[in-house]
């Protein structure tokens, strides 16, 4: 309900009050999640059933790592482990860049989260960092999508592949969301990559 530039000074001038409404908002959030979730029934055959967590605001391009740790970590935390012990596994929508934060995610539960990442982050290095330890999702830049042309999607879509994929726990998809002016035919070349790529061993 703040602006982000209100919310920030908050966090320096009051952050006590911050904190205690956050401590009031994740609870909220969490168990709401997981009464949502078990209203809706069971996933459609073949499905997954899984929560999804926009954090764009949480990473390193807002925030320092100090501030991270007391008013985002605890939360993503307790929420993600919340609903992995409901059965759930939650879609973390991470936009902008998350590099400084990617060690973190290691104290979550192992395949617990799909971590989805637009063109800010470098996938090959959360890859490094993460190995197989959370699935991994994107990350096809909008503008590759919008701009480009058909070969260039190919070749990015197979080093993903190639890199990301090695050892599982990857999922091909665009950085953050597919945009309304991409072309049809990249957007039938990134899916067709997917399908036809070779998985590495």
């Amino acid at each position: 309900m703040r602006t982000a530039r209100e919310f920030t000074l908050d966090l320096y001038r009051r952050p006590d009050k911050v904190k205690k409404t956050l401590d009031v908002m994740s609870k909220g959030i969490t168990q709401g999640a997981i009464d949502s979730m078990l209203k809706a029934g069971p996933a459609p055959s073949g499905g997954m059933p899984g929560i999804m967590v926009s954090c764009e605001r949480g990473g390193g391009t807002y925030y320092n790592l100090k501030i991270f740790e007391y008013f985002v970590w605890p939360y993503i935390k307790e929420e993600v482990e919340a609903w992995w012990n409901a059965g759930f596994v939650t879609t973390l929508h991470f936009d902008t860049d998350w590099s400084k934060n990617m060690p973190y995610l290691l104290q979550l539960p192992r395949k617990s989260c799909i971590v989805e990442l637009d063109s800010i982050t470098d996938m090959v290095n959360a890859k490094k960092i993460l190995g197989d330890h959370l699935c991994l999702m994107g990350d096809v830049p909008a503008s590759l999508l919008s701009l480009g042309n058909k070969e260039e999607v190919v070749a990015n879509c197979e080093k993903l592949i190639d890199v990301c994929g090695k050892g599982g726990g990857f999922m091909l998809s665009s950085g953050c969301e597919v945009p309304p002016n991409a072309k049809f035919e990249n957007v039938k070349a990134m899916v067709d990559t997917a399908k036809n790529h070779p998985a590495p061993a």
